[in-house]
């Protein structure tokens, strides 16, 4: 029996004063199996230490408390209602082991008390700052879009007030209109941002108290600011101020720490700024909505991301091709299209009935804006030829280019400008084949062999595609209404699956690991291709694998006219 189990490695511990609390208890505002009750001691300190299984303990391991912890020294690990913090579960997979649990759990607690009490892990409150500075009574929850960097500078917020009239939610930014998606108005209350970069370790407060105005002072007075920047930044503000401060750790971690402080007045002494009273102090708990932590947390390196970007074409596969180029870290993107988005389009296309009716380039602007403010996206409703004809797009300025046209002759009349005009970016073409039977994405460099006109070869029957999956001399154009309406058909996975392998294969060419123009290949099914009377090409039966990537020394035509062979 698990209690019985429970009691059993409890006095086998060495534990006093044990007793069986409840079953089915709760216990901190949390439902527990069992809980049981006893008294550990460690550097002098007499713990009431509570231990309590949960109902799903497979899933959450064992819970212990510290039942004085109001009347202790404040240690790293401790959580509100004096929970233990003993494992961090995140990608943990736990073995279904009732026991070793237990022994672990209490071995673990045993050295996170041993430890805090005897001052041995004072550097583990730097890894958790922020949980210990969002625990605070009288927190204001609060998101920031602040650029996180070392200057002083003005910044810009917005409130949300309760139906008590109190401060339920504030946002922050250093650019007002990044605020507009939580409120929009037409000005906001400003307030300030700083930096600091101590040669010591900045601990966050006892969590258990009121955030004081002396622990603020101790951060302001590392702050040292000219009479100037004080006349400018702070001595007009001596009624409400809001400030953010990131603190760069001496381990280089980062720690961001907020303030709303009510009836203040600054002075500054010896160049340190202090506050020489204020009513009211208000920790704001910090979460981070700005782009470089935001995009952090995918895992991608964005040394690319100043690199200005050019997609032409935002039907099925740009569609879905954009939001990922954003998401990847591009943030400067000119996209070309003089297409209008409509009813047609909607069950292979990124957007949906709501952009009906706009041009397409328009309408995924407006959503890209909507939702990564952070991106700079420039439109463009005429075709490309215009575009450049009129001086609105210079084709050199850009460091990467996507065709995601789908044609083969506008393909060849990009190919053809690239090259005659000596472009250097790295340009892009990728397109689906009809029934989803195949993907193709072609990397290339004007420096390296192999362009888009390598890919086809001129033969008595016509000019034909090399890479196809399907064999030569098929119509495969579909007709709902009249001639205008012709459309080739696949689905919305298909344009999904070649973005996502475009970016992948993007990835690798541009971090320098692939040396040559490339040409990547996948072979889907040609289940749906024979069930409507179509045949698929030799290269499909020849291709044993599903994915298929040939260096552009392989493909290139020796007598292409364009690319050096």
């Amino acid at each position: 029996m698990d209690k019985d189990t429970v009691i059993g490695v409890l006095n086998q511990r060495n534990y006093s004063d044990i007793y069986d609390v409840s079953n089915r208890g709760t216990y901190a505002s949390r439902s527990y199996e069992y809980m049981f009750q006893f008294s550990f001691q460690t550097n002098d300190y007499d713990l009431r230490l509570m231990l309590c299984v949960p109902i799903d303990w497979k899933r959450e391991l064992f819970h212990t408390y510290i039942v004085n912890y109001q009347e202790v020294n404040m240690i790293p690990h401790l959580e509100t209602g004096g929970k233990l913090c003993l494992f961090d579960l995140e990608g943990a997979i736990i073995r279904f082991n009732f026991k070793g649990i237990l022994i672990e759990s209490l071995d673990r607690m045993e050295e996170v008390l041993n430890l805090g009490f005897s001052k041995t892990n004072q550097e583990d409150y730097i890894l958790e700052f922020q949980s210990y500075w969002g625990y605070l009574p009288s927190r204001i929850p609060s998101k920031s879009a602040i650029n996180i960097d070392n200057t002083l500078k003005k910044t810009y917020f917005t409130e949300k007030i309760d139906r008590f009239g109190k401060i339920s939610r504030c946002y922050l930014s250093d650019n007002p209109s990044h605020l507009k998606r939580y409120q929009d108005k037409s000005s906001y209350l400003t307030g300030k941002y700083f930096q600091l970069q101590p040669d010591e370790f900045v601990y966050p407060p006892d969590w258990r108290q009121e955030l004081s105005v002396d622990y603020v002072n101790e951060l302001l007075g590392q702050l040292l600011i000219t009479n100037k920047q004080f006349r400018s930044m702070f001595l007009k503000h001596r009624k409400n101020d809001t400030i953010v401060i990131s603190i760069i750790q001496p381990d280089g971690s980062l720690s961001l720490v907020g303030f709303r402080l009510f009836n203040v007045d600054y002075c500054i002494y010896n160049k340190m700024l202090q506050i020489n009273y204020c009513d009211k102090v208000y920790p704001l708990d910090v979460r981070r909505v700005d782009d470089g932590y935001l995009k952090g947390r995918t895992g991608i390196s964005f040394n690319d991301e100043k690199k200005k970007v050019l997609v032409i074409g935002c039907g099925s596969i740009g569609g879905y091709l954009v939001p990922e180029l954003v998401k990847f870290g591009y943030e400067d993107i000119h996209l070309v299209d003089n297409d209008i988005f409509v009813e047609d389009n909607i069950y292979r296309h990124f957007l949906g009935m709501e952009y009906v009716g706009e041009y397409k380039t328009t309408a995924m602007s407006k959503w890209l804006k909507k939702n990564y403010p952070f991106a700079k996206i420039v439109t463009s409703v005429n075709t490309l030829e215009n575009s450049i004809i009129d001086g609105e797009i210079d084709l050199s300025s850009f460091d990467l280019i996507f065709s995601a046209v789908g044609n083969h002759n506008f393909n060849r009349w990009l190919n053809n400008i690239v090259y005659d005009n000596n472009i250097q970016a790295v340009t892009v073409y990728l397109w689906n084949e009809v029934f989803g039977v195949g993907s193709h994405i072609l990397i290339s460099s004007i420096l390296n062999a192999g362009c888009y006109n390598c890919l086809l070869k001129d033969t008595s029957e016509g000019i034909v595609d090399r890479t196809s999956y399907c064999e030569p001399g098929q119509n495969f154009t579909k007709r709902m209404f009249a001639c205008g309406n012709t459309f080739m058909p696949y689905s919305s996975n298909a344009s999904l699956r070649t973005v996502a392998l475009c970016l992948m294969e993007l990835e690798t060419f541009l971090n320098g690991d692939m040396q040559n123009n490339i040409l990547f290949s996948f072979k889907g099914s040609d289940t749906v291709l024979r069930r409507e009377g179509f045949n698929v090409s030799a290269r499909y039966i020849a291709q044993t694998d599903m994915k298929s990537l040939s260096l552009g020394e392989e493909f290139a035509s020796k007598s292409c006219k364009e690319c050096v062979v």
